[in-house]
């Protein structure tokens, strides 16, 4: 842990001119911009305000269900009603929100509350069905505050973050501005801040209102400066102590240091495997009781980057207790529990009683990037208007297990979890270009894992990186690829070899990414047939929900921007429908054509992952903790 932080004066305040209402989508604000209501259910928005800024109004659409079914949107700040809107639109009709919101809390975020008021005697819409707000944005008033100490500098809601280094940087250097780059979007998830690196060498534009910068000098004192303005921090040094300065910044301690100036000193934690066996409170997930008419829904988010091992699969035990208010059968049976992953049934048990003690598994074929495992009770002969009131509870210590912790070859779909504890990025040079396309890389696979902070490492050098135990990440491009054994497809500029060994011989001008095993450990590989290949790729990385949808062990992106992955039909961990054969032309159908695959896979990972973070904001304080043990 870090053993010391020494402290220096105030940075006085520059006052700044009045600026301009500041509107921001709430994607921006690491919540959805969508939010579907259901009869039965309220739904929370829990909304950041920076200091210095007022919230001031959330502006939306609504999209009506059906006709005549919801009488109107309520929206709440705790008790106090700030809109009631009437829906009497047909289905499909969309009408505006704005709702005018009070002054933030003191703990800087206001919760809202949003519930439909339905007319007597009407069913409530089922989830497939429920009115919708789309396209929900925040708008502020007043200058966020500039930052007088170092404990203020990165504000709780981040646009965008230049990190800057020497030409030349030193591998720690490099190490160093990669893990700050993965810190900082595990810090905001799941709001995507834009993260670039630049050189000291480039112009670089002076950062404003919620935007930062770092600069990392390479030389002098090891240390952390805040500069003019309060915008801009230096981190000074080289070697070790830099990774305790970027720790330092990005932990709970920058909290203590309220001065312009610190020195961050001691060991950090080696971040180590989680363990095989976890109770739902050490996998942060809250929510765990709920009611509703004739039925209840737990959903219990996962993150494959939190649960050991990559290939196998999981054991569920789920204790709790689940009443129906039914008339029990002759049999003695009052309702029933099913458990769901990502809406496909796995288990169905009899409810004989009003406490439950159930043990499943769940395949590997049934887990991704997040699985939304649901446990939902419901209750015999519950229907329309007949006030039967479901309650279910999950005991915080159920535990999930995994039943293989296998490490070796992964999927795009469980990718973060075969980078845990620790990684290496290797790079074919050693200059700031290098050191930018490593950041990129870092960013968009801790956008993957948005739960578990992960923790890159820097390396100059291929066949260096390559002989690291660590997992490995290797940004070949057009450069000459070391021997990496067991990649799944071979190309160069003139020619595509395909998995079962045939052959494309055509103009290539594409980039690739491809999973592999080298000495029991996943190897992730970037190559690219020609510089502007990669360039495309990296370019395609910045989105940040670039690898969200990709399925399968590879990846190629051509020229025109189409994305299609493939892998072997045989591994366990390929999707379903990553199986289907390619029907574009001139490819060889073991191929799989997934770019509308890829969209969609996206939308539904979207959607699980929202379901993790929002009932876990429920369940716990805001506050994650790695797996280092350090709070961010």
């Amino acid at each position: 842990m870090l053993g010391l932080l020494v402290l220096t004066a105030q940075l006085r305040s520059v006052p700044h001119a009045a600026a301009a209402p500041l509107q921001l989508p709430l994607d921006d604000l690491g919540q959805s911009t969508s939010l579907a209501l259901t009869a039965d259910s309220t739904s929370d928005l829990t909304l950041p305000v920076p200091e210095g800024l007022k919230a001031d109004r959330l502006t939306g659409t609504i999209q009506v269900s059906g006709a005549g079914d919801d009488t109107a949107l309520e929206v709440f700040a705790g008790d106090r009603q700030l809109a009631k809107i009437a829906l009497t639109g047909e289905a499909g009709e969309s009408l505006p929100l704005s709702v005018g919101l009070p002054t933030a809390a003191s703990d800087g975020s206001v919760d809202l509350s949003f519930r439909l008021d339905q007319k007597s005697g009407v069913c409530g819409t089922g989830e497939n069905s429920a009115t919708q707000i789309v396209g929900m944005a925040l708008k502020y008033q007043g200058t966020p505050k500039v930052p007088t100490g170092i404990n203020e500098f990165l504000p709780s809601v981040l646009t965008g973050l230049t990190i800057v280094i020497p030409d030349k940087p030193s591998a720690a250097v490099g190490s160093a501005a990669v893990r700050l780059a993965s810190a900082i979007a595990a810090r905001y998830s799941p709001a995507t801040p834009t993260i670039r690196l630049k050189s000291a060498t480039e112009h670089l534009a002076a950062a404003t209102g919620l935007g930062r910068r770092v600069t990392f000098t390479g030389s002098g004192a090891a240390g952390l400066t805040l500069g003019p303005g309060g915008t801009q921090l230096t981190i000074g040094g080289d070697g070790d102590a830099l990774t305790a300065q970027v720790a330092a910044l990005t932990s709970d301690l920058a909290t203590l240091a309220s001065g312009t100036s610190a020195t961050a000193d001691g060991r950090t934690t080696i971040p180590q495997d989680p363990p095989e066996t976890q109770t739902l409170t050490q996998l942060g997930i809250g929510g765990l009781a709920t009611d509703g008419g004739g039925s209840a829904t737990v959903h219990l988010g996962i993150e494959s980057a939190q649960v050991a091992g990559v290939a196998g699969g999981w054991r569920l035990h789920l204790v709790g207790t689940a009443v129906t208010n039914s008339q029990r059968s002759p049999q003695g049976r009052q309702g029933s529990l099913v458990l769901y992953a990502d809406g496909t049934p796995l288990q169905t048990w009899p409810l004989t009683s009003n406490d439950f003690d159930l043990t499943t598994q769940v395949p590997a074929t049934r887990i991704g990037r997040f699985t939304d495992l649901s446990l939902v009770a419901l209750s015999d002969g519950a229907g329309c208007n007949t006030g039967l009131q479901t309650t279910l509870a999950i005991d915080p210590a159920s535990t999930l297990t995994t039943s293989s912790s296998t490490r070796g070859t992964s999927t795009f779909t469980r990718l973060p979890a075969a980078l845990q504890p620790r990684y290496v990025l290797g790079s074919p040079s050693d200059d700031a270009s290098a050191v930018a396309d490593s950041v990129t890389v870092a960013v968009a696979l801790q956008r993957l894992s948005p739960g578990t902070a992960l923790t890159p490492q820097w390396q100059p050098g291929l066949e260096q990186a390559l002989q690291s135990r660590l997992p490995a990440v290797l940004l070949v491009g057009d450069q000459p690829l070391p021997d990496v054994p067991g990649l799944p497809l071979r190309f160069s500029r003139t020619s595509i070899t395909v998995p079962d060994g045939r052959r494309l011989q055509t103009t290539v001008d594409a980039a690739a990414l491809q999973l592999t095993t080298s000495n029991s450990r996943t190897v992730l590989v970037e190559q690219a047939s020609s510089e502007a290949g990669e360039r495309g790729l990296i370019t395609w990385l910045q989105r940040p929900d670039s690898l969200a949808g990709l399925t399968g062990v590879g990846a190629v992106r051509s020229a025109d921007g189409t994305v299609k992955t493939f892998g072997a039909v045989s591994d366990p961990g390929v999707a379903e429908s990553t199986r289907t054969d390619s029907t574009s032309v001139g490819i060889p159908t073991t191929w799989v054509a997934a770019i509308g695959g890829a969209v969609g896979g996206a939308v539904i990972v979207g959607a699980a992952l929202l379901i993790i973070l929002r009932v876990r904001r429920r369940g716990g304080p805001s506050a994650k903790t790695s797996r280092d043990g350090r709070t961010r």
